[in-house]
């Protein structure tokens, strides 16, 4: 995962039209390169001379040849430098009169040539919920540092750790209330930061410190700067046994499922089904939560001291949640994946494999609250 660190900045004198104002002790981590370093550094350093020229006002997009004429000097200190990693801290000269040039931000409207790729990568803002109030940009929070260590999965992500300005501009009463300058407060952060989309993660738990046994809930609010898209989607994960030494690893995980879905797509594992080895979860009770699982009639197979089992099953579905709840708990036990074959609104079909016996799955899918009739 490449990180994004940005604090807060020194400037040595008033801004004023005309002078060179120095920008002391920027630090970036986890640049790719050096020259994408100077980059983010000058544009970090033009955001905060721009704040003191114009106060409440978000910095414009900067041309290249604006960010060429900004700097007068760069000092580098401090450099970090490995494969697809540098860190470093800088000291830059900023001409206001380039600044003071800048036009000033027209209201955001979808462009025609707006890119409609994928973006290349996200900026990631993990916020905490309980009892409906959000935290954001607490740098403390184990949420954020489950994602500051994680690696990359389907889709490169980078984290954002606030600047004072950032804490200003995205608060945790515009997230509450679902505020409509939500959206245009984050296409000023991705601006900031140059990033194609954003995505705000939410953990929603009763208790700040999670366990094994608990279920909690994580929402994605996806916002791609390009296209001006925004969607939201949210998923419940149960913490297993297994977890209790790591238990934001699967909340983590179903995080960055979601997010790659939203972004790229959803991913789906075919594998063939037989007709006569299915096995059904029967929701039963509150929907999501409890099941009843039903084995198939018939001797079990004689082998099964094999490296990997697998159930063939067909799970009715009442609603969206149902198939997230069920791949969730599913996915929690050690060694078991659930590969879907078919999906549509009402039923999913596909096989639980298993690296060990089915006597132990149906043990383990017991525990989970999908326990065998």
């Amino acid at each position: 995962m490449r990180y994004l660190l940005f604090m807060i900045l020194l400037i040595a004198a008033p801004a004023v039209a005309g002078q060179v104002v120095e920008v002391q002790n920027l630090k970036i981590t986890g640049a790719p390169d050096r020259d994408t370093a100077v980059i983010m550094a000058t544009k970090e350093a033009a955001a905060q001379v721009w704040s003191q020229l114009n106060p409440g006002q978000p910095l414009p997009p900067l041309s290249a040849g604006q960010l060429a004429e900004l700097t007068t000097y760069v000092d580098v200190t401090n450099e970090t430098v490995q494969p697809n990693f540098y860190a470093a801290t800088f000291n830059l000269g900023i001409r206001t009169s380039v600044l003071t040039g800048v036009p000033e931000p027209e209201p955001d409207q979808p462009s025609a040539a707006a890119d409609a790729t994928t973006p290349s990568w996200v900026l990631v803002i993990p916020a905490r919920e309980q009892a409906g109030r959000i935290q954001i940009w607490k740098s403390s929070d184990a949420w954020e540092s489950a994602w500051m260590r994680a690696p990359s999965d389907r889709v490169t992500t980078a984290v954002a750790q606030a600047s004072e300005s950032d804490s200003k501009l995205l608060t945790a009463d515009l997230v509450e209330t679902n505020d409509p300058v939500l959206a245009d407060r984050v296409r000023q952060l991705a601006r900031k930061y140059t990033a194609p989309a954003v995505a705000l993660v939410i953990l929603r738990s009763e208790e700040t410190e999670l366990k094994a046994g608990q279920e909690v809930n994580v929402a994605v609010l996806y916002f791609d700067i390009n296209s001006h898209a925004q969607t939201t989607q949210d998923s419940p994960v149960f913490i297993p046994p297994s977890a209790a030494q790591t238990p934001y690893q699967p909340v983590l995980a179903e995080a960055q499922r979601l997010l790659a879905d939203m972004v790229q797509g959803p991913q789906m594992e075919a594998d063939s089904l037989s007709a006569d080895s299915v096995n059904s979860f029967t929701p039963s009770g509150q929907p999501g939560l409890s099941a009843s699982y039903q084995a198939p009639a018939g001797p079990e197979p004689a082998s099964l001291t094999a490296p990997e089992s697998s159930l063939a099953v067909r799970i009715p579905l009442s609603g969206p949640a149902d198939l997230h709840n069920y791949r969730s708990k599913i996915n929690s036990i050690p060694g078991a994946r659930f590969e879907i074959s078919s999906l549509n609104r009402t039923v999913v079909e596909g096989n639980i494999v298993y690296s060990g016996s089915k006597e132990s799955l149906l043990r383990e899918l017991a525990q989970r609250g999908l326990p065998q009739n």
